[in-house]
């Protein structure tokens, strides 16, 4: 069953703006089935029993202006063939498990974020199998921070035969339970 607050499959064109999407029994907004162009701004994810937000087997995504925080798994869940996304200047913080969570995923953009008192480590990149193309590549951490979470302030649990050309600029580390940067 999926009880999302919004939930986008198969749409080519979608401007969201000014929303405030909370206690869903699932995500807050999940986007997937080959969904592109989709423009969110000034919005605000929180209290889901899940992720925030959730983006699948979609491209070309903007998220900007934007919070995700206390939801029951993830803040940003993005996986399973998705590309070319940008999120600018966001808070992920306070949520059950990890801040950000990726894996199966290409040219994702990460600016001015603050990824604070996540459950688990701020920021978690992966791959489902070896030798699969699922790995995480392309993407960029500008100007971030990564504070206070419980765990390692971002974890590379990919090894580069898996998942190349990913890059931190600019990004701050505090008072991580684990080291500020892990590696697999």
């Amino acid at each position: 069953i999926r009880v999302n607050g919004i939930d986008v499959r198969m749409v080519d064109g979608l401007w969201i703006s000014n929303v405030k999407v909370h206690n869903c029994r699932s995500g807050g907004l999940v986007a997937s089935w080959k969904s592109e162009n989709i423009f969110v701004e000034n919005s605000i994810f929180y209290a889901n029993f899940f992720d925030g937000v959730a983006l699948y087997d979609s491209e070309n995504i903007s998220i900007s202006n934007f919070i995700c925080s206390e939801n029951g798994a993830a803040g940003l869940s993005l996986d399973n063939d998705l590309s070319d996304v940008i999120f600018n200047d966001g808070f992920v913080e306070n949520n059950g498990d990890v801040g950000i969570f990726a894996r199966h995923a290409s040219t994702l953009n990460f600016n001015n974020l603050l990824v604070k008192g996540n459950q688990s480590h701020g920021v978690f990149l992966s791959h489902s199998t070896p030798n699969s193309e699922t790995g995480v590549n392309r993407l960029i951490f500008n100007n971030c921070c990564f504070k206070d979470n419980n765990g390692c302030g971002f974890w590379m649990a990919s090894p580069s035969t898996e998942s190349k050309d990913n890059c931190l600029v600019g990004c701050t580390f505090s008072n991580n339970t684990q080291d500020p940067v892990c590696q697999d």
